[in-house]
């Protein structure tokens, strides 16, 4: 581009039919740039919140939904994805004005508290990335099952509690 700029406008004494040529070698470059297709997905949302979920929850899915808005089909090049991500996407190229979606499995069997993944689109000149965040909580463990630190509710069950507890202690 710099060596076209240079031949149109040069000062120099240099015939005025130079300078067309490199003028209509400048237009034909940029004519071939600007007809490549370009990934123009528009996302009903880029980001994702699973919210709170619990210990049982080991295996997510959610789907990203997206709308080619371009005018020329559009391909998507390469997905790239955080740890324990499946990603499945389109391979042939999606038309204008044509739908899709890009499918996820989410391991977090090894996951305890919150985790944000990404997950990037490639296309031919642009990359979109893609979040999904959440809050795996762990269920609280107890020792022995032992319950009493809960203070009986009434004094019958005090009783109650009292000859249960003395009866554990002869049985040991």
């Amino acid at each position: 581009v710099a060596f076209v700029c240079y031949g149109i406008f040069t000062n120099s004494n240099k015939i005025f039919m130079k300078r067309i040529i490199y003028f209509t070698i400048g237009l034909i470059l940029l004519s071939t740039t600007s007809g490549f297709a370009q990934m123009s997905f528009e996302f009903d949302n880029k980001e994702y919140s699973f919210g709170n979920l619990s210990d049982k929850d080991t295996l997510l899915t959610y789907s990203f939904v997206f709308c080619n808005k371009g005018q020329d089909s559009a391909l998507i090049k390469r997905v790239e994805s955080s740890c324990n991500i499946i990603v499945n996407y389109p391979k042939e190229a999606i038309k204008p004005n044509i739908s899709g979606t890009i499918d996820i499995l989410l391991d977090i069997s090894q996951t305890i508290g919150k985790f944000n993944k990404s997950i990037y689109i490639y296309g031919d000149t642009t990359a979109i990335k893609l979040s999904i965040t959440g809050n795996r909580i762990a269920a609280p463990t107890y020792k022995d099952e032992d319950y009493s630190a809960i203070p009986p509710t009434s004094n019958k069950d005090k009783k109650a509690r009292k000859k249960s507890n003395k009866k554990k202690r002869e049985n040991q």
